[in-house]
């Protein structure tokens, strides 16, 4: 510093000391007698300290300027062009410096990390090899290379894992973020830990880490760190909405509510945040609450498909039929899915277009349902089918059997609870993986498969007891169910299944999107199912559950195979 005046020397001493508010006016009492290009760099490099980086970008000129030949002065300004995201100004800084100093592997790298940014790796890459060939140990050439080669088909991870040996932070981070996005759960885990590890508060990690936790379905263990991430920086993009997304998962709607509320919003999630919490409101039965929501939705998107979904089925909740219908019609005609015209088809009385309900209707009912199913159809909807089919299994099952047990729409295990005691091995089968998931916590089913029960049914296994409680409503045309049913049992096995009845011809589909059957069509089209005999050993008329407070007809049938 021996070229600086004693007024700005005065100053540097007072900058090294950390007190940058009067260094300033140090520096600028020295400028009034000499402004030279060192102490205009100096000032320009305290209010970057403070994060002015327009004030400091006027000093950098300035001293630029004054000595056009300093690299230290090209390199401060280029970074403050950065932080002022003047993009194409510091390119062209850093280019300049190249000019005359090509070998400088700093701005090497530097200039690379711009086109990075900028989704020009192919200009980047070559600027890293060189800055490597000239300085083999470089974390930060090694690091931008890594990620250079993420949109490539290059591995990035050797490259990364070169710059974690050189201590470099960032990049043992970016392998835990590039083996998420991989799908590579476990190792993403492994390098999150590690971040926490060298910094046990680093919010991004803790965030990673929870995400990569919730993927794994160690539940709890994922919130304790979202939550330690919130507490360290709440701003974290997406963390707020992670955490929402949790609770609402497990069904905490009012929790979900209250950090989508939190969420910071902006044009790029404004939408997607209002409409989550129409959602949550509406799956908590707060309707009013739920509408506000979701009508905002449609004011700002009104092609909006999943909110026009969501009002109709609270209008259907609320016995606005005609509602209903007119925005599952405003819904079809921007997507036209099966799944919105077997809905519409349901409402409208029409009985030609589906033998069975898609697929994905039943997935996304059954998905939004599991959390509160088994509460609301055994205490609200006073559901006494398993009671009836566990009397069954009693009267016509041998004291002491042990079967191999196949409950088909298994959903979150009501039925597996009453015929795992005569069960060597339960196998329980649900095309909705939320289903399935309250099911795995009873711990009665050797195996939950999700998929469709029609295709699980077409690898020829073969059963002992094959139960079908609550399939019929979704599959009007029950031959090919019927048929692969009989021929999946073994000898002397016995099959379940129940059904709500009415006076068709065959089978109809209501406006509540369930088909009923008639009685004797179902029995008629077991008996005709070629090379199978079968028995009739227990039929039982009954009321399944209620809807709006009247009780639903069905039949439960047993049969056995001869």
């Amino acid at each position: 510093m021996n070229t600086l005046s004693k007024a700005a020397l005065n100053a540097f001493n007072i900058h090294q000391s950390g007190d940058l508010e009067q260094a300033i006016i140090a520096y600028k009492n020295a400028l009034n007698n000499n402004e030279d290009a060192k102490t205009l760099e100096l000032l320009g490099i305290a209010y970057a300290q403070m994060h002015d980086y327009q004030t400091a970008l006027i000093y950098f000129i300035k001293a630029e300027h004054s000595d056009k030949y300093s690299l230290s002065i090209q390199n401060n300004l280029a970074t403050c062009y950065k932080k002022c995201n003047r993009q194409s100004d510091a390119i062209k800084t850093y280019q300049s410096i190249l000019d005359n100093h090509p070998a400088q592997c700093i701005t090497l790298n530097n200039l690379a990390a711009l086109y990075i940014q900028s989704e020009l790796n192919h200009e980047a890459i070559p600027l890293l090899l060189k800055a490597l060939c000239i300085q083999k140990d470089y974390p930060d050439a090694y690091f931008n290379l890594g990620l250079a080669y993420i949109k490539t088909d290059k591995d990035p991870m050797p490259y990364f894992k070169k710059a974690e040996e050189g201590n470099h932070f960032g990049a043992t981070y970016q392998m835990g973020q590039y083996l998420e996005a991989q799908g590579n759960y476990v190792e993403a885990k492994y390098y999150y830990l590690k971040c926490i590890e060298k910094s046990e508060n680093h919010a991004a990690s803790h965030h990673g880490l929870g995400r990569v936790l919730l993927a794994l379905d160690d539940d709890m263990e994922a919130l304790k760190h979202l939550i330690i991430a919130q507490k360290s920086d709440p701003a974290q993009p997406h963390l707020m909405e992670n955490i929402a997304a949790y609770y609402h998962t497990k069904g905490m709607y009012a929790n979900a509510i209250e950090y989508w509320s939190k969420a910071p919003k902006d044009d790029s999630n404004e939408i997607e945040i209002k409409y989550n919490i129409g959602v949550a409101y509406h799956y908590c039965g707060r309707h009013s609450d739920a509408l506000i929501y979701l009508k905002e939705v449609i004011d700002q998107e009104p092609n909006h498909v999943p909110a026009h979904m969501n009002i109709a089925a609270i209008a259907l909740q609320n016995g606005n039929k005609e509602h209903a219908v007119k925005h599952y019609n405003i819904a079809y005609n921007h997507k036209k899915t099966d799944e919105l015209r077997f809905i519409l088809d349901a409402l409208n009385g029409s009985q030609d277009s589906f033998e069975s309900a898609p697929k994905d209707y039943v997935e996304n009912l059954f998905d939004q349902y599991a959390r509160h199913y088994e509460q609301h159809l055994t205490q609200m909807l006073k559901y006494t089918l398993p009671s009836h089919i566990e009397r069954c299994l009693h009267e016509h099952i041998p004291k002491g059997s042990k079967l191999n047990i196949l409950d088909l729409g298994c959903g979150t295990g009501i039925i597996g609870k009453v015929s795992k005691h005569f069960a060597k091995s339960l196998i329980g089968v649900d095309l909705s993986n939320n289903m399935l998931d309250e099911a795995r916590k009873k711990h009665i089913y050797d195996e939950l498969i999700q998929g469709d029960c029609i295709d699980f049914l077409n690898d020829n296994n073969k059963y002992d007891c094959i139960i079908a409680a609550e399939l019929l409503p979704y599959i009007g045309n029950a031959q090919g169910l019927l048929t692969l049913i009989t021929k999946s049992l073994r000898p002397g096995g016995i099959f379940l299944i129940s059904f709500e009845t009415s006076k068709c011809n065959a089978f109809k589909l209501s406006d509540n999107a369930r088909y009923s059957h008639n009685i004797d069509w179902i029995k008629n089209t077991i008996k005709l199912i070629p090379q199978m005999n079968t028995c009739l050993v227990d039929e039982s008329h009954l009321s399944i559950r209620s809807q709006q407070n009247k009780p639903v007809a069905g039949c439960l049938l047993m049969y056995k195979m001869t």
